[in-house]
């Protein structure tokens, strides 16, 4: 955590890819990228085993249908108890359980986490600095 309160993530300047590492629910460690035009944090299946969420397959009222860069799927919705990036946590984070094609284990860090920051990416030098609103 950033002395004045923020989280500071940096990544290589220049990139189009902002991964950070993140700890669910207290106890699970988590690679994501940011991903502004993703409107939902999602997590993969492994991590949703690993956490102990049960999923009741065929589960109508947690799926949803989801448009992602590899077309129209349904994912279903969980609820991470927290999300801390940088020493700051964040408590009760929907999120969607969808395994990205060929990136297995990865997740997404999308808006419903993300608006709950003020953001300033500084790309040229390689930092992202998020400040609780």
């Amino acid at each position: 955590k950033g002395e004045d309160g923020t989280i500071v993530i940096r990544f290589k300047p220049g990139s189009n890819r902002i991964p950070l590492t993140s700890t669910m629910n207290g106890s699970l460690e988590q690679e994501f990228l940011v991903d502004t035009g993703a409107s939902m944090v999602t997590i993969p299946s492994s991590a949703v085993e690993e956490l102990g969420i049960e999923i009741v397959s065929g589960d109508h009222y947690n799926e949803r249908r989801v448009s992602t860069a590899g077309g129209v799927r349904m994912a279903s919705e969980v609820m991470l108890d927290s999300l801390e990036i940088g020493g700051w946590i964040e408590y009760e984070v929907k999120a969607l359980v969808l395994d990205i094609p060929d990136q297995p284990g990865l997740g997404l860090l999308g808006l419903n986490y993300l608006s709950r920051f003020r953001m300033d990416l500084q790309n040229d030098e390689g930092i992202l600095i998020l400040a609780p609103k």
